[in-house]
């Protein structure tokens, strides 16, 4: 596989990543190229979205009224990557 080419695990992790922080124009067009090619990474990435707007939409709907926004602790967002990065790779 070439330096340009990345595997469907460094997609995953790109995937996961954009969710967080805004990617480069660089990143941004392979993983476009990539998710066009690749049905499992377009699963994923749909999956992934789905979770994030799910608990964006529990946290609004579930809010206490005080002004704290909730968020899942790092290392339970981590571990909920790696499950849906193995899942999506089966």
């Amino acid at each position: 596989m070439g330096k340009s080419m990345m595997s469907c695990k460094d997609m995953s992790e790109l995937i996961s990543l954009a969710q967080d922080q805004r990617l480069s124009i660089r990143q941004k067009m392979m993983l476009r190229m990539h998710l066009f090619f690749c049905e499992a990474c377009s699963r994923f990435d749909k999956q992934i979205r789905f979770l994030n707007r799910a608990m964006e939409n529990y946290v609004q709907n579930h809010s206490s009224g005080d002004d704290t926004k909730k968020s899942l602790p790092e290392d339970a967002k981590e571990r909920i990557r790696r499950a849906l990065d193995e899942e999506g790779h089966k």
